[in-house]
């Protein structure tokens, strides 16, 4: 038995029931999520500026001067997105390709201490005498 649908509809099934909709209708869906998508990067790359210009182009790690269109510079997130920091120039901080890198590993080493359960070492009773009174 072939399928009993004209050739310009799609059934999209959804839990307990299914639906038709014309390959016109998953067109227009299809671009209208490929517009946003580029409107969000959009507003990323308007975000990312506003931070290099606000710290003048400058790492504020290392003082590292980058070029304006150079792509040696990136909008580091000074709370990352994955402990809750948000996409807002206040949570964004101009750093160089090698201070960005470090820093995302080490988020990256934080991110699998905490998902394993371990905890840091104790600290030495040396360690824990020659901190402030």
């Amino acid at each position: 038995m072939g399928n009993p649908l004209p050739d310009n509809v799609v059934p999209v099934a959804g839990p307990g029931r299914s639906v038709t909709v014309t390959n016109k209708a998953v067109r227009e869906f299809a671009l209208d999520t490929i517009e946003l998508a580029a409107l969000l990067h959009a507003g990323e790359a308007q975000l990312q500026r506003a931070c290099f210009r606000r710290d003048d182009w400058t790492c504020v790690d290392c003082g590292y001067i980058g070029e304006k269109n150079g792509g040696d510079l990136n909008a580091d997130h000074v709370i990352p997105r994955a402990e809750g920091g948000q996409d807002v120039l206040d949570n964004l901080a101009t750093k160089c390709v090698p201070c960005h890198k470090i820093k995302t590993q080490q988020e990256a080493a934080r991110d699998r201490r905490r998902r394993s359960g371990k905890r840091l070492p104790p600290l030495h009773p040396a360690d824990a005498l020659s901190g402030p009174l």
